[in-house]
């Protein structure tokens, strides 16, 4: 086996990784899979050259361990985007039947030309050439692709095996029984299934396309119902909160007057004690007046919930910096931000008394972008979607609230991401 050969085995199997990789929903930060994937092309490198090296004849000798040195390598990809990868198994299935026939058809198409020419330079040229446009063309498709996927769920089993059997008569084609170049008739066949394969992966997804826009106008109507919801529940505070500083102001010249009166009878002791309760009304109206974020709706907000938060014997802390530049619209943003308050008042609210009941948000720039976290003490058992990583409601019509973050976060390209430990909820978003 020549240098050549092992290079190229080299690119085909590394852009499979990435492949995979560019087409999959991440479980780990993108610092992380980066590092991980240039791990992996290190270990395939040295593992690939080690066993070219000592069992290169054997392999020319018999196809059989051919294969299986092929099988391997296949099988370390598998392995590595199941651990850096969260997706559903029919999801899983579909990705890797699909970077599959990309491969192998690069493979074909670059096998046939080095087989016209009889140079093997030309078919790694070829490779090196064509994966990173592919790689460019996967990266434009990811997100239609992941949400196609996604919203097939368990329907994708049926257009897998269709791809498996692609798969399947491919690899027969340039593998087995014998490889193409030993076998040039079979090259007519081999770019007539490729051929097909592409217009059955257009087809399909130019009519799933049309169904998941179906689909996602549906949710867009409900996601924006519930939405107008959140901003008429926003505006009544608004408004409480309006009518509650005109009632402070109209009491407040009342009281100023009853101070003066109690100054001119000599009723210092009065007068002292109408100051002290003034000075507790105006700390409990800090929330209303304070100016955090430079958006009235975002304060209006902070300002309702840090009320209620109190009032139901809550220990809530605020640390918000203003959100002036921020790339998402900051009334939607509003919406976002009350209804994760919402659900942590609603879950400190269900703890039994003597437990601790705390909310800690934090919000402030980071670079570029916003990050918002919000953590809240809670009790009970807290389960996620494996899939989409949101807390699971066990009340039908509950959930609503995540689900509309969610959404927010898909349209805004924003990182989402719960937790739950040691009795401590944790909500983060950065966008």
């Amino acid at each position: 086996m020549s240098i050549f050969r092992i290079l190229v085995q080299l690119v085909s199997t590394s852009f499979g990784m990435i492949y995979i990789l560019a087409l999959s929903k991440w479980k780990y930060p993108r610092k992380t899979i980066l590092i991980a994937a240039a791990v992996f092309i290190a270990v395939t490198t040295s593992v690939n050259f080690y066993i070219v090296k000592n069992y290169s004849l054997m392999m020319a000798d018999f196809p059989a361990y051919d294969i299986l040195y092929r099988a391997g390598n296949v099988a370390f990809i598998l392995l590595t985007a199941r651990f850096l990868t969260r997706m559903r198994a029919a999801q899983r299935f579909f990705t890797a039947a699909t970077v599959g026939i990309c491969v192998f058809a690069v493979d074909t198409v670059a096998i046939t030309i080095r087989i016209l020419f009889g140079i093997y330079p030309i078919e790694l040229l070829f490779e090196f050439l064509i994966y990173p446009l592919m790689l460019l063309l996967i990266i434009k498709i990811h997100r239609p692709f992941l949400e196609i996927t996604a919203y097939m769920k368990n329907r994708l089993w049926p257009l897998s095996a269709i791809s498996l059997f692609l798969l399947i008569c491919l690899f027969s084609q340039i593998s087995v029984p014998r490889p193409l170049e030993h076998a040039p008739e079979n090259i007519p066949v081999a770019l007539m299934i490729c051929g097909i394969s592409a217009a059955v992966y257009g087809i399909v997804f130019f009519l799933f396309k049309i169904l998941h826009t179906q689909s996602e106008l549906e949710h867009n109507i409900r996601v924006m119902n519930l939405n107008t919801v959140s901003l008429e529940h926003q505006n009544q505070m608004a408004l409480q909160t309006s009518k509650k500083m005109a009632m402070f102001r109209h009491d407040l010249r009342h009281t100023g007057q009853m101070m003066l009166a109690c100054l001119d009878n000599g009723e210092i002791d009065e007068a002292r004690k109408l100051i002290y309760d003034t000075g507790i009304v105006i700390s409990t109206q800090k929330s209303m007046i304070r100016e955090v974020t430079g958006h009235k709706l975002l304060d209006a907000v902070l300002g309702y919930f840090t009320d209620y938060a109190r009032e139901s014997d809550i220990d809530i802390l605020i640390s918000m910096e203003r959100t002036d530049g921020m790339k998402a619209d900051q009334t939607e943003f509003a919406v976002v931000l009350s209804n994760a308050l919402e659900n942590a008042v609603k879950a400190c609210k269900k703890l039994p008394d003597g437990e601790p009941r705390v909310i800690r948000l934090d919000g402030h720039k980071r670079g570029g972008q916003f990050f918002l976290e919000i953590a809240n003490t809670y009790a009970g058992e807290i389960t996620f979607d494996s899939d989409s990583g949101l807390p699971l409601s066990k009340t039908k019509g509950h959930g609503l609230g995540s689900q509309s973050i969610a959404f927010f976060a898909q349209k805004h390209g924003a990182e989402l991401e719960y937790s739950a430990k040691d009795n401590w909820f944790h909500f983060r978003i950065l966008l």
